[in-house]
């Protein structure tokens, strides 16, 4: 769950395993493994992480949030 999406688990676990996604190996998915870790860093930005994490559950649904202003804002 995400009791521990700020906490080590977190870490541990990986930012695409609190997406509900599946591990990502090398190879011909090494740009989603890219995609993955500019998720954690944005996740880490974010003030409300937890709410990011619940609304987006793939890399395309967040890339749509992302394009919106009021979050780029947030980010910032």
């Amino acid at each position: 769950g995400l009791r521990n999406s700020g906490g080590p688990l977190a870490r541990r676990h990986g930012t695409r395993h609190h997406l509900g996604l599946p591990p990502v190996r090398r190879g011909a998915a090494g740009r989603l493994d890219d995609a993955a870790l500019s998720l954690r860093r944005i996740l880490e930005l974010a003030t409300n992480r937890a709410a990011i994490v619940a609304h987006a559950r793939t890399l395309p649904a967040l890339e749509k949030v992302l394009a919106d202003p009021g979050l780029a804002d947030l980010l910032r």
